[in-house]
């Protein structure tokens, strides 16, 4: 786009803002799979997401890589193998993150390897049949369109000698240094997507009680591999963690989408209770955030720390007492409404202070 128009920061942040919304279009193309309503819940989530519309504003080709390696997946299921080639060839050119993303996504096939049985192993095979990569128009379709992007439709031949620069900026990742400390990449999950990944582990848990184990083994595995995948390959640029949030909420729209409230539990007693619980929380995130801001030897620091602890203590407390002593209780979905309610805010807030 540099070489057919005048280089801005309108075009820098077009496609990747393309591709995120793209992202959003995909479950729909997976109904017959997930159902309308989870579809449409991973949907809405992926749209509001601040991870991923921390990145599709960025000038940052992750997102690129990821909806390129997603999309090619999808046409392969829907038997387009010149769409799918065309879509590994968008993620070829858009540098490391797509071979870290096709690493995972080997990984993945293993992991269901190992959880399921045979017959799962060979339906997924039937449902995304890689052999078709093989075939005459998804060569093809790839080389052309390597080709044609490369060399801006053969403008710039000299284009085409980086075609691999991605694979080269992968194989040297390895050698760079950390720009942040190791663990930055989960300081921005829980900045960025604690709703996300809260709810990831309620999906888990309820998998489990489902009986569906092996679901829940797979989904927790592959988050945990793709989170550690992140931290190790992260340097300065951290959209890898794309590949956890992506599974989170995978997980959560499947949690959300069996997620029932009957309006009729807020009684007064259960009115009272989401107060006490909401206000709780407040107080908590508001001196967890005051908290941020001190320096750790700042005489504030004790102070502000010691009080969010005990707003923590209460909420904890709290929940152990209601699950406890009225097991069977409708507070108990009151109080997960509440939860739920805060953290969607919470998450709306940190999304739309995002798009400043």
């Amino acid at each position: 786009l540099f070489f057919l128009l005048q280089p801005s920061n309108f075009l820098a942040r077009l496609v990747p803002a393309l591709a995120g919304i793209s992202l959003v279009a995909l479950p729909a193309f997976w109904w017959d799979f997930t159902g309308e309503k989870r579809g449409l819940v991973l949907a809405i989530a992926l749209a509001l997401d601040s991870v991923f519309i921390v990145f599709s504003r960025a000038v940052n080709p992750g997102i690129i890589a990821l909806a390129a390696l997603l999309w090619a997946l999808t046409f392969l299921k829907h038997k387009k193998a010149g769409l799918a080639g065309l879509s590994l060839a968008i993620g070829f050119l858009s540098g490391a993150a797509f071979w870290v993303f096709l690493l995972l996504a080997g990984v993945f096939y293993l992991l269901f390897r190992l959880f399921f049985d045979a017959e799962k192993v060979n339906q997924l095979r039937e449902l995304i049949e890689i052999k078709q990569l093989a075939s005459s128009k998804a060569i093809i379709a790839f080389f052309a369109a390597l080709v044609l992007l490369s060399t801006s439709f053969l403008l710039n031949p000299a284009g085409l000698g980086d075609a691999a620069g991605g694979l080269l900026e992968f194989w040297r990742l390895v050698g760079k240094p950390f720009a942040n400390p190791v663990y930055h990449p989960i300081y921005l999950l829980f900045a960025r997507s604690l709703l996300g990944m809260l709810l990831f582990i309620g999906a888990l848990i309820g998998l489990k009680r489902r009986g569906r184990k092996e679901l829940s083994h797979f989904l927790g595995a592959a988050a945990l591999i793709s989170l550690l995948v992140a931290i190790a390959m992260s340097r300065s640029s951290y959209e890898l963690l794309l590949a956890p949030t992506f599974l989170f909420w995978i997980a959560a729209a499947w949690w959300l989408s069996e997620f029932r409230l009957d309006f009729k539990l807020f009684s007064f007693g259960g009115a009272v209770l989401a107060i006490f619980m909401l206000a709780l929380m407040v107080y908590f995130s508001q001196n967890l955030r005051k908290l941020a801001a001190l320096d750790i030897h700042s005489p504030q620091f004790i102070n502000i720390g010691l009080m969010a602890l005990a707003g923590l203590v209460l909420l904890v407390s709290s929940w152990w007492l209601i699950n406890h002593a009225w097991p069977n209780s409708s507070l108990k979905r009151v109080m997960s409404a509440s939860a739920l309610s805060f953290l969607i805010v919470l998450n709306l807030a940190g999304t739309l202070s995002g798009l400043k």
